[in-house]
């Protein structure tokens, strides 16, 4: 449940910069695919040492950043801009990679915003127009 209120209430960060009529989509998107969610713990032994590396980042911002834990909701969201803004690496990627940038494009797949752009190929305008 913690982890779940966790994402819906970074989630709702990204929201706040939104389009009033894309904030209510991507709130219930969200909502819908954090709702089966369950957390197990696995055996995959990289992920806990991904894990503990996040673990030790996060006490070294809070010891030398913020001055201890986070008491609000906000400060909790600094602190994990501060941690996902690092680079990482999965052991099967060639490249780093931040995760706060592939979150932002995970929410926005979610809205699938390019159905309602109005922008075109200059190209395609003019064969749909008869134009050469």
């Amino acid at each position: 449940k913690v982890f779940r209120s966790r994402i819906v209430a970074e989630a709702g960060w990204v929201r706040a910069v939104l389009h009033p009529k894309l904030r209510g989509k991507l709130r219930t998107e969200v909502r819908r695919q954090c709702s089966p969610i369950i957390c197990t713990q696995g055996l995959d032994r990289s992920i806990h040492a991904h894990i503990r590396q996040i673990v030790n980042e996060m006490e070294y911002y809070i010891e030398n950043h913020l001055g201890g834990l986070p008491e609000t909701a906000k400060m909790e969201f600094v602190l994990g801009q501060l941690v996902n803004d690092s680079l990482r690496k999965r052991g099967r990627d060639k490249d780093y990679f931040k995760p706060q940038k592939k979150w932002n494009e995970s929410l926005l797949n979610m809205l699938d915003i390019r159905e309602k752009s109005n922008v075109v190929d200059l190209t395609t305008f003019r064969k749909e127009r008869g134009n050469p």
